[in-house]
């Protein structure tokens, strides 16, 4: 870190330091999280396992047989101050490790107050040049511990995944620990369970939390409890969208049936309108050629009736008899 340390660059150092000492396991503090416990405040690691991690004690160069004790019992103090040794030398190793990286990470001037002058770091922690840092450079004002807590409080956001929210919890926790300010278990658990509960979204999560034992209501066990409801939720949510899915699947196919059915009855009918038009047409023209046939014959009597002879009345007709020569007298 170039220049004077602040809150934010120790942080950064201190997430680097975790993961390092995270890499080597160790049965100590729970046996679940390596060597974090060398490094991290105690307040902070009870929000990991409730299982404090205690600093090794060195068993010496040699174990410790009592007067009189049998082969059998001496093989068993042999074998337990082997694993003690084992523990202790691990933790001390890794305690070199971190202090190495730390004073390779910030400049030296900011580090010689916890330097001595014959042996250098050699009787300080690696956690005891980070709480110097801390307390000396990456200084929390009040106004920062009110504004750390508010962003506890932020509601629970159901729109990224649980994890999101845990992860922020996490900071603001580690945030008034490093102030010394620490968060008990019973606030934390609180504050996460009031903002989830609060969704509406994991009522049944909720119910089944109340119901555990007071032994197992621990932060870690809160986020594995809640971030297992958050998986089974979004596995129903998609099994409905693509139930959804199938159904607007099926609903098109019936509208595209009914599409058809309408399609073809239209063409049927406009098949039928065509037809008829058709036999109307026929029928105008066959009645056009009957009305001028008709015309035609009109006018064909009416002058045939002009030509022909007018008939003779019954005296005309006994006048023509008597003056006809052959006729009869």
């Amino acid at each position: 870190m170039d220049g004077e340390s602040t809150y934010d660059s120790i942080n950064s150092l201190m997430q680097m330091l975790y993961a390092n000492a995270a890499t080597l396991t160790s049965t100590m503090g729970g046996g679940k999280h390596g060597h974090i416990g060398l490094i991290m405040k105690p307040a902070l690691y009870r929000t990991l396992s409730t299982t404090p991690y205690e600093t090794p004690v060195d068993p010496g160069p040699i174990p410790t047989f009592t007067a009189g004790s049998s082969g059998l019992a001496r093989e068993q103090i042999t074998n337990e101050f082997d694993e003690s040794k084992r523990i202790f030398l691990n933790h001390h190793n890794m305690d070199l490790a971190l202090k190495a990286l730390i004073i390779e990470a910030v400049d030296s001037v900011y580090l010689e107050e916890k330097r001595d002058r014959y042996t250098g770091f050699l009787a300080v922690t690696a956690r005891d040049i980070m709480n110097h840092l801390l307390q000396r450079y990456g200084k929390i004002t009040a106004s920062d511990l009110m504004a750390n807590k508010r962003k506890m409080d932020e509601p629970f956001d159901p729109s990224v995944p649980i994890d999101v929210y845990f992860k922020r919890i996490d900071e603001c926790v580690q945030y008034a620990t490093d102030a010394e300010t620490a968060y008990t278990s019973e606030q934390i658990l609180q504050t996460a369970y009031y903002a989830i509960s609060s969704s509406n979204l994991y009522l049944d999560a909720c119910k089944e939390w109340r119901r555990k034992p007071q032994g197992e209501k621990t932060w870690g066990n809160f986020k594995t409890h809640f971030a297992i409801e958050y998986h089974e939720l979004k596995e129903q949510e998609k099994t409905t969208t693509m139930g959804q899915g199938y159904h607007n699947a099926n609903l098109v196919q019936q509208d595209h049936n009914e599409d058809a059915l309408l399609l073809e009855s239209l063409q049927h009918l406009a098949l039928a309108a065509t037809t008829d038009k058709q036999t109307i047409a026929q029928l105008v023209e066959s009645n056009a050629k009957l009305t001028e046939n008709v015309s035609t014959l009109t006018a064909q009597l009416a002058q045939a009736l002009a030509t022909a002879p007018k008939p003779k009345s019954n005296a005309q007709m006994k006048y023509d008899q008597q003056m006809d020569p052959v006729g009869y007298c």
